[in-house]
C-alpha cells in the first residue's frame, strides 16, 4: 500500500538518506544532536531541516491514510534511531521507507 501512495522522487530522497558517500550518511548526519548553538551549528540546523522538509510534508499526511496508531508510528521512528544505516539497508525497501517517514 505504501508503494503505491509514494511517488518516484519521494521514494528516491528516502534513499539517498542511506546512501554512504563519504563518512556519513544523509541519516546520520540528520541523526546527530547540534554540539552548542553557536552560528554554524546552528546553520547545520537550518540544512537539515531543509532536507527533511519535502519528506515532512508526507510524512505527516501518511498515517492516517495507512490507519498507523500513534505507538506505531513511534516504534518505527524509533528503530530509525536506534538502529545503524545498514540495518535499515538490510530491510525490504518498503518497510526501511515507513521507517524513514515515520522518523520525518
Amino acid at each position: 500500500m505504501l508503494d503505491g501512495l509514494l511517488d518516484e522522487p519521494l521514494k528516491a530522497a528516502l534513499a539517498q538518506l542511506l546512501v554512504h558517500e563519504d563518512t556519513l550518511s544523509d541519516l546520520a548526519v540528520l541523526k546527530q544532536d547540534p554540539k552548542n548553538f553557536g552560528h554554524q551549528h546552528m546553520n547545520r540546523e537550518r540544512d537539515k531541516r531543509e532536507m527533511l522538509a519535502p519528506l515532512h510534508h508526507t510524512a505527516k499526511e501518511l498515517p492516517p491514510r495507512l490507519e498507523i496508531s500513534r505507538q506505531n508510528l513511534l516504534h518505527y521512528a524509533s528503530l530509525v534511531n536506534y538502529d545503524t544505516v545498514f540495518d535499515l539497508r538490510r530491510l525490504k525497501p518498503e518497510q526501511a521507507r515507513l521507517c524513514l517517514l515515520c522518523f520525518a
